[in-house]
C-alpha cells in the first residue's frame, strides 16, 4: 500500500469492508468448507441490479472495501459488471476463487472490470492432495497454466492458504508458491464452525487441531515470514500473529475484532451480519435505517478475514478519537495513540508499506 492512499483507508477511523458472498453456488467439495453439505437449498445468485442499489448503499456508508466471495465467485455472471462498478465508484475491489473457471476469456473480463487483487485458493504443496481435496481433478496443473496469463494481465495475483493438514511443511509451500510463479501468501486461519449463512468453514480433520498443534502453525508461519523464503511475502501481520497465538492460548486480546462495527459480512439474500461466525444480523442490508453499530471487542474466533485487519484498523481507530475527543478527553486519546497497541498497529501498517500489499 502507497503513503498516498492512506488518507481514504484511514477517513472516519479507517474505511469499512464487506466481505460479501455474491452466490451460494460452488463446484469444488473441499473437506473444510460446508458449502458441498448444504446442496438442498436453492441456488442463489446476487444479481447486477441488487449489487447496484447495494454497492450504492455501501458508498453512502464509506464502506468502500469489498471482497466479492462465494461459494465459487466466478460462478456468478454478473461479478464482472459488479467489479467495474464498485471500481468506478471507488471501491478497492478484490475477489476469491478456486481457480477451476479461470480461463483467457474470464482472465481478460476481470482485468477489464478493473479487478484490484485477485486470490486463488491454495491447500497444499502437493498438487495431488490439493486436487482430491477441491474435488475437482486437475485443478493444480489448470491454476499453473492460468497464472503466467493473469500476471501478463498485469492483475495482482495472491494466494489464499488455508492453515490444515494438507500443508506438510510451510516453508516447502512457500517454495512451491514461489515456482508457481507467485509472491504473496494469505494464510487463513482455520474455523471448524459458523453460525451465519456463510459456509466456509466445516468441522473436518483437516482443520481441528489441538491448541500446541494450532500454536505450533502459527509459529511456523511467523518464522516463514522472516524472509524463510526469499522473494516471498506473508500478508498476516506479525501482530495478528501473535493476537491469534494469544487466542489459542486464552489470553486477553490486545486487537479485539471489529466485526461489526468496521467489517461485516453480508449474503446472497443481501442479509448483513456482524460477522461469517456469528449468527447475529441486522436484517436486509437495503432496510438498515440506523448504521451506528459500536464496537463490541469480540474475542469469540480466529476469522483472519477480521482479526488481522482488526490489528491495522487499531492506530486510525485511536487517531480518529483523538481528534474527535474534547479538551478533557484529549489526554487520554493521546495516551491510546502512543500505547504498545498503537505501536504494533503501526508496524503492520510499515509491512503494508514495504510490501506494497493490495497496490
Amino acid at each position: 500500500m502507497k503513503i498516498n492512499g492512506f488518507p481514504r483507508y484511514w477517513a472516519g477511523g479507517g474505511t469499512g469492508q464487506v466481505i460479501w458472498a455474491i452466490t451460494n453456488v460452488c463446484n469444488a467439495k473441499c473437506g473444510f468448507c460446508s458449502y458441498p453439505k448444504n446442496k438442498t437449498g436453492a441456488a442463489r445468485y446476487v444479481t447486477f441490479e441488487e449489487a447496484r442499489q447495494v454497492l450504492d448503499e455501501l458508498d453512502r456508508r464509506n464502506l468502500k472495501m469489498i471482497s466479492f466471495t462465494g461459494g465459487e465467485p466466478l460462478m456468478n455472471p454478473d461479478l464482472f459488471a459488479m467489479i467495474d462498478y464498485a471500481g468506478r465508484k471507488g471501491f478497492l475491489t478484490r475477489t476469491g476463487t478456486n481457480g477451476s473457471m479461470l480461463n483467457p476469456v474470464s482472465i481478460a473480463r476481470l482485468k477489464a472490470a478493473g479487478i484490484r487483487n485477485v486470490w486463488i485458493s491454495l491447500d497444499s504443496e502437493d498438487e495431488a492432495k490439493h486436487d482430491r481435496n477441491r474435488g475437482i481433478p486437475g485443478l493444480a496443473a489448470h491454476v499453473r497454466e492460468m497464472i503466467p496469463l493473469m500476471l501478463r494481465q498485469g492483475l495482482s495475483v495472491n494466494i489464499a492458504a488455508p492453515v490444515n493438514r494438507l500443508i506438510g511443511d510451510f516453508t516447502a509451500f512457500a517454495r512451491h508458491v514461489r515456482d508457481l510463479g507467485l509472491n504473496t501468501i494469505a494464510f487463513c486461519y482455520p474455523m471448524t464452525a459458523m453460525e451465519s449463512s456463510y459456509g466456509g468453514a466445516a468441522a473436518s480433520s483437516l482443520v481441528d487441531f489441538s491448541p500446541a498443534e494450532l500454536v505450533e502453525a502459527l509459529t511456523a508461519i511467523k518464522k516463514l515470514k522472516a524472509s524463510a523464503v526469499p522473494g516471498i511475502r506473508i500478508v498476516n501481520p506479525l501482530a495478528g500473529l501473535d493476537e491469534m497465538i494469544r487466542f489459542v492460548r486464552q489470553e486477553p486480546p490486545l486487537f479485539p475484532c471489529l466485526g461489526g462495527h468496521k467489517f461485516f459480512y453480508l449474503d446472497w439474500d443481501l442479509i448483513l451480519y456482524r460477522c461469517a461466525f456469528l449468527r447475529d444480523n441486522f436484517g436486509h442490508v437495503l432496510g438498515i435505517t440506523d448504521w451506528d453499530f459500536p464496537a463490541t471487542r469480540c474475542n469469540q474466533c480466529m476469522w483472519q478475514c477480521f482479526r488481522d485487519p482488526s490489528v491495522y484498523y487499531y492506530l486510525p481507530q485511536m487517531l480518529q478519537r483523538l481528534f474527535c475527543s474534547n479538551r478533557s478527553g484529549w489526554l487520554k486519546s493521546a495516551g491510546a495513540v502512543f500505547n504498545s497497541e498503537a505501536r504494533l498497529s503501526a508496524s503492520a501498517w510499515l509491512e503494508l508499506i514495504k510490501n506494497n500489499f493490495y497496490r
